[in-house]
């Protein structure tokens, strides 16, 4: 039995009344009545959801384990306020700039033409798929059905796999880098980019091309350094050549010193003998951000 079942249960019980009467009252089929109680069948229509909460003085919100059976949710303010919920879930849809098609793949529906039929209002639709469009659209379903604009936004904080964005401070992001130059001095910052909390770094650098997307480094992508003139095997880290950073991973032999691109399509780079010298290591890779385009 559902939760939807048993508290439709409880109320008849608690309010002594009949099914017959209760029929009566909603124009709802005796039978089916019974079976909505009992667990028997799951699949209770959005609106005689709706008649069987009026009928028993409480709200949908209620019946679908958002609130207490006594709360009665306000009315929409807006100029939706007589909407009836397939109206509301088009404007929320819409809103968003989420096509019928999306919403049908997040609730599980297979084809669009389902979405067009409930937002016209063309086919009924049971509580828990009320509940997962309401999730879709990150609002309440008591919004969806009632038009409550209180507190009607899900904390999305809530969900599995969302954080709130971390606090931050900034660090200098160096460009053009003159070998004569502290890699701090001013004349090499061409901006500063906000890092989080979390992350411990000292500059960052945009990553140019390709080379090194096997590492999960793409072109624009910002890429925290904390600056030491020593790296492990292996490990990605900024190169100073030639007046530009680069990011490679490092491996240093006793003679040679290989600046390996995370691509295939991309020969290392190998320095023996004096050009070893050329190479100065300005920092270990520690972490980075991607922006989507």
């Amino acid at each position: 039995m559902s939760e939807i079942s048993d508290k439709i249960l409880n109320l008849i019980e608690e309010k002594n009344i009949s099914y017959g009467e209760l029929s009566k009252i909603s124009g709802i089929p005796k039978s089916a009545l019974q079976r909505y109680a009992t667990g028997k069948t799951n699949k209770i229509s959005a609106q005689r959801l709706k008649i069987i909460a009026e009928s028993l003085g409480t709200t949908v919100q209620y019946l679908i384990n958002e609130e207490s059976p006594n709360k009665i949710s306000s009315s929409l303010s807006s100029e939706r306020k007589n909407a009836m919920f397939y109206d509301r879930i088009r404007y929320q849809r819409e809103s968003q700039g989420m096509t019928q098609q999306e919403l049908a793949d997040k609730v599980g529906y297979t084809s669009r033409s389902t979405i067009n039929k409930i937002e016209k209002g063309e086919r009924n639709i049971t509580g828990d798929k009320i509940q997962a469009i309401a999730q879709a659209l990150g609002v309440k379903p008591s919004y969806l059905m009632d038009g409550d604009t209180y507190d009607n936004t899900i904390d999305i904080f809530s969900i599995n796999g969302i954080n709130p964005i971390p606090k931050t401070y900034k660090r200098p992001r160096l460009g053009t880098i003159a070998c004569i130059e502290p890699i701090l001095a001013e004349e090499n910052i061409e901006a500063y980019d906000d890092i989080p909390d979390s992350i411990k770094c000292d500059f960052t650098l945009i990553c140019k091309g390709d080379s090194m997307i096997n590492a999960r480094i793409n072109d624009g992508d910002i890429v925290y350094i904390k600056q030491q003139s020593q790296v492990d095997n292996g490990e990605i880290a900024a190169v100073l050549i030639d007046n530009e950073a680069t990011l490679k991973r490092v491996y240093i032999y006793e003679d040679k010193v290989v600046l390996q691109p995370e691509n295939t399509k991309y020969p290392p780079f190998v320095f023996t003998k004096e050009d070893m010298n050329n190479i100065r290591i300005l920092g270990k890779a520690v972490g980075f951000t991607s922006l989507l385009n």
